[in-house]
């Protein structure tokens, strides 16, 4: 059983789309006082923490687990932004290329503690870990309304600690259907 070692480099990316490479669009990152800045790999949304910025992104997971169900998909790239709204009002300046999560791009995350063979299939949670600054599984999270992805397959073997997984980004609101639970595989249709 191997131990993975994660690190900043750690960050979730795309890992297969059955018609070769990921969709991507650029948006403009947001400012607000609750947005940090984004990096490489960071799960973003729309930033509706700011009236006027709902056409923006801004990191998900301001606090411990992601909390949206407005995912947009992960950053491809990091901001140069210090954190100011200098050049905001243009519309063509601090773009980021986002990998949209739409239901056919599979991404590779790591997980939290050791993988099980039953995992591939179920949905779960991702969490933002601000030490190392990426979002990974969360795996011991069952909370049915904090579950944002779904396990596609298992990149390493079970009782790995820390293993590559890879997953999909849930459509529409989750939490709010009942039969939504980590015990329920959705591998056998929906996409």
């Amino acid at each position: 059983m191997a131990d993975f070692t994660l690190s900043s480099g750690s960050y979730i990316r795309p890992y297969l789309h059955p018609f070769g490479s990921p969709p991507m669009r650029d948006f403009q990152e947001s400012t607000c006082a609750t947005t940090g800045l984004i990096k490489a790999g960071h799960v973003v949304t729309c930033d509706t923490h700011a009236d006027t910025s709902y056409f923006r992104i801004r990191r998900e997971g301001i606090g411990t687990t992601l909390a949206s169900t407005c995912i947009w998909g992960v950053a491809a790239e990091a901001s140069t932004s210090d954190g100011s709204t200098t050049g905001l009002p243009t519309l063509s300046n601090r773009r980021i290329n986002v990998w949209l999560a739409d239901p056919y791009t599979e991404f590779q995350c790591y997980s939290t503690g050791a993988i099980a063979s039953t995992l591939q299939g179920t949905a779960r949670a991702l969490r933002y870990d601000s030490t190392l600054n990426i979002h990974l599984l969360d795996y011991g999270n069952s909370s049915r309304q904090d579950h944002r992805i779904v396990v596609t397959r298992l990149l390493a073997s079970p009782g790995d600690t820390n293993a590559p997984v890879a997953f999909r980004f849930l459509k529409g609101p989750v939490g709010l259907d009942s039969t939504v639970s980590s015990a329920v595989s959705y591998l056998a249709g929906g996409w």
